[in-house]
């Protein structure tokens, strides 16, 4: 009889320890979602802002155009690798 008791309270005990554990997966949803959210819009906004950076960078004065060309292309080479750079991270998520 000890035998039996002890089986039916290691399996009562074990479906409790299952019946918690969904409840706490199952409350802490609603965070976990919220914060995927959040970060999910900094990442978009970020990268807006990156991009918009880049084009800035990319943006040439036509006075720097006409005095030295050798810096135009050296200024945008820069600019694209940077971005290649910033961008490749992102790239495998």
């Amino acid at each position: 009889m000890a035998v039996s008791e002890k089986i039916r309270r290691d399996t009562w005990m074990q479906e409790k320890s299952r019946e918690i554990k969904e409840m706490t997966v199952k409350g802490l949803q609603p965070e976990i979602e919220r914060l995927l959210t959040k970060h999910k819009k900094e990442l978009q906004r970020m990268e807006e802002g990156n991009t918009l950076e880049l084009q800035r960078q990319r943006q040439v004065p036509p006075s720097l155009c006409r005095l030295c060309p050798a810096v135009f292309c050296a200024r945008l080479a820069c600019a694209t690798r940077q971005h290649t750079l910033h961008a490749a991270p992102m790239l495998s998520r």
